[in-house]
């Protein structure tokens, strides 16, 4: 079974890039604003900080995959620049987010099971809303069934949608906190301050995902997806 283990980094939009109308309802999205002019402004910086969450005031700062199978592990990392010059050095490229889209979307067609974690809530309507806004059509739908029982392939394995058994534990744990309660190395780092360190930092996600697919399809997993098992039904 040909499987691809993903990892999303965004980043905001400059607040200044934003027109007047979309800055007034993002400011206003709650029902009860602060009431004085430094409770305001540190409402908006707030807000400012967490445009990347959103597809529609955010953008991709990296993307990371990882071909179990075959080993292969490749993190995109985002260009402003028009032409951004492409590097191709152990595993990391640097592209335009469309092309970054473009391509991702191309090889994930080829996979039978792709692996996130909270890939549902992010990662996945991130990448399908960022194609459509540069006009680019996704190559396959992952997220039509939330149910593995009900999926087939491409079947998409949201591991924090597995262990918190599809939300039933509502506190929904953080990649670390898993990781720390199964012995498997955090990926968490100190704060990334260079395009090296961001790209470190992604890869280093993948990893933890990867580890931890292998420990859910080891001990968790429908029949389907355990070692030794493939091809099996549910």
């Amino acid at each position: 079974m040909s499987t691809l283990v993903i990892h999303l980094e965004s980043k905001g939009k400059k607040w200044s890039e934003l027109d007047d109308i979309t800055k007034h309802q993002l400011i206003n999205w709650f029902d009860h604003l602060p009431a004085t002019s430094d409770q305001r402004a540190q409402h908006q910086s707030e807000v400012e900080r967490n445009l990347k969450f959103s597809p529609l005031t955010g953008e991709i700062r990296s993307l990371g995959i990882y071909d179990i199978e075959r080993a292969l592990s490749t993190v995109y990392l985002t260009s402003d620049e028009a032409v951004p010059m492409v590097v191709e050095d152990g595993g990391r490229k640097v592209r335009h987010e469309a092309d970054v889209l473009c391509e991702f979307w191309q090889g994930v067609s080829q996979y039978q099971t792709v692996v996130t974690f909270s890939g549902r809530s992010f990662a996945l309507p991130f990448l399908v809303h960022r194609s459509l806004a540069y006009g680019i059509r996704p190559s396959v739908d992952l997220l039509r069934f939330r149910y593995l029982t009900q999926q087939v392939a491409p079947y998409h394995v949201d591991l924090q949608d597995q262990l918190t058994f599809y939300g039933a534990w509502r506190k929904r744990p953080s990649l670390h906190l898993l990781c720390q309660a199964y012995g498997i190395e955090s990926p968490i780092l100190d704060e990334e301050t260079t395009a090296e360190d961001f790209a470190v930092h992604t890869g280093r996600y993948v990893k933890t995902t990867t580890d931890l697919y292998h420990y859910w399809r080891t001990y968790l997993a429908p029949a389907q997806f355990r070692p030794g098992d493939e091809g099996l039904d549910f």
